[in-house]
C-alpha cells in the first residue's frame, strides 16, 4: 500500500469513528430525523475505529 492510499484510508477511519461518537450524543428526537433507534446508535457508537 502506497503512503497515500494509508493517509486517506487512516482519514477515512478517523472521520468515521468522530462521526460513531456523535450519534451517541443525539436525543430521540434527533435519531428519529436520521432514521435510526437508540439501540442501532448506541451499537454503532461503540464499535471500535476499525470495524466496519
Amino acid at each position: 500500500m502506497n503512503p497515500v492510499t494509508a493517509l486517506q484510508r487512516l482519514l477515512q477511519r478517523y472521520r468515521q469513528n468522530r462521526t460513531r461518537r456523535v450519534l451517541l450524543t443525539l436525543n430521540r428526537e434527533q435519531l428519529k430525523d436520521i432514521g435510526l433507534t437508540r439501540s442501532e446508535a448506541l451499537e454503532e457508537g461503540q464499535k471500535w475505529f476499525w470495524q466496519d
